[in-house]
């Protein structure tokens, strides 16, 4: 397992707000990257949400390079996993079709990441 040494994403949303359009672009590509690369492996993570996110900067080549990480795959499911029926996730980033227990499927992360653009 990876240390992740930074902040959350939630304190530099908080410190940063408004972010521009222009910031915000990178890191939202980052996260929807990271979400992608997951989704490829069959996993759904569940509670995306900025308290589950860091940003890191790598020091390099004259800037900084703001880095997101994803954690906490406490609620991460594979997609054909029986588990994977049961609400789960946070008030107010939780996609709709979990709260009405209907099938679901990898969208509920994709939901969760609107809700984060929103925030931003």
């Amino acid at each position: 397992m990876e240390y992740v040494q930074g902040r959350r994403l939630l304190d530099y949303v908080i410190e940063q707000s408004p972010i521009s359009e222009k910031r915000t672009i990178p890191l939202m590509k980052q996260i929807m990257d990271a979400i992608i690369y997951m989704h490829s492996f069959g996993v759904i993570h569940r509670d995306i949400k900025l308290e589950n996110m860091m940003i890191v900067n790598e020091r390099g080549k004259g800037e900084d390079k703001p880095i997101i990480k994803l954690l906490d795959f406490g609620l991460a499911v594979y997609e054909d996993n029986i588990e994977f029926l049961k609400k789960s996730g946070t008030p107010g980033y939780v996609a709709p079709e979990i709260l009405t227990s209907d099938t679901y499927g990898s969208k509920v992360d994709v939901f969760s990441v609107g809700v984060i653009l929103y925030t931003m």
